[in-house]
């Protein structure tokens, strides 16, 4: 630094050596790790102190623990609510077929040829469904991260870089998507024409 910065130079020429104390910057994979580890580094030799802004860290940790529990709760619902609307959409769609259903099972039709149509709608309306989602998942977080310089409020919040992170977000989506809307039809199939 002291090539740099004169006014640096010109203070610690003063000194025979540098007064500035040693210090390390750690940084950590689990930050509900902190304490435990900002203890261990306290106990070791020749460690004057060690801290990460407890009060202000442990309160957005917390914090944040509570926005994910709330995060997760809210996707169960719509996974639920999602489930229940396919599953609405298919009863409507066999009531409205019951006669083509009745002259499918006189002719012989196995259960899985009648149930199959409804599955592969469900399917199809499940990847549709998400496909909403998806974009707004995909153009909505890369505006968002570029908006934000890759950060919320502080530099201690880092998002995660887009590329990959939305693709693989978008492959879920559609993969939850598809499910919902097969079991969705599936179990209207079963409940509702009894075969």
């Amino acid at each position: 630094m002291s090539e740099y910065d004169p006014s640096f130079k010109l203070v610690i020429s003063n000194y025979e050596e540098n007064p500035l104390l040693d210090s390390f910057v750690v940084t950590v994979k689990n930050v509900k790790k902190l304490a435990s580890i900002t203890s261990q580094i306290k106990e070791m030799d020749k460690v004057e102190s060690a801290n990460y802004g407890e009060s202000a860290i442990d309160t957005m940790i917390s914090m944040f623990d509570v926005i994910q529990k709330a995060t997760i709760v809210v996707v169960i619902a719509l996974i639920f609510v999602t489930a229940f609307l396919i599953t609405n959409t298919i009863k409507l769609t066999i009531y409205s077929r019951r006669s083509e259903i009745e002259i499918m099972r006189l002719v012989g039709a196995s259960n899985i040829a009648i149930k199959l149509p409804f599955v592969i709608e469900g399917f199809i309306i499940g990847v549709l469904g998400s496909l909403i989602p998806i974009i707004l998942t995909i153009y909505g977080y890369i505006i968002a991260f570029e908006k934000l310089n890759g950060h919320i409020l502080t530099d201690i919040v880092k998002l995660v870089p887009p590329y990959n992170f939305v693709f693989q977000i978008a492959f879920i989506v559609l993969g939850l998507g598809a499910l919902i809307g097969m079991f969705g039809s599936l179990n209207a199939v079963r409940k509702y024409l009894k075969i």
